[in-house]
């Protein structure tokens, strides 16, 4: 699939570096030090884009942003009303445990 944002961050290209695992951390071998591969990361070299990378990480972040809103535009509204149902259960909570200490007060 093409990156369509290829002219904003520009072309990345293999350089040399430490192996990372899949949640970008350093991969060590058994004496501790890092191990080194011929493509360790991915670099802006011959092709620059037409922001840095700061800008670009800024614009894909308010993308994403922008993208979860139009997905679900009224979840701020569901968030709080969830906020005000769990405010009336523990009230209701209260009540009902007075009311459940008045019924079995006779009992014992």
């Amino acid at each position: 699939m093409p990156h369509v944002l290829v002219e904003l961050q520009g072309l990345q290209e293999c350089v040399p570096g430490p192996m990372k695992d899949a949640h970008g951390h350093e991969i060590k071998d058994h004496n501790g030090s890092a191990k080194t591969d011929s493509c360790g990361n991915l670099e802006v070299r011959t092709k620059a884009g037409s922001m840095n990378s700061e800008e670009y990480r800024k614009t894909v972040d308010d993308l994403v942003n922008f993208l979860t809103y139009v997905g679900e535009p009224g979840a701020e509204k569901r968030k709080r009303t969830g906020v005000y149902v769990f405010l009336f259960l523990g009230v209701l909570l209260v009540f009902t445990w007075l009311l459940n200490r008045e019924y079995w007060k006779d009992v014992h």
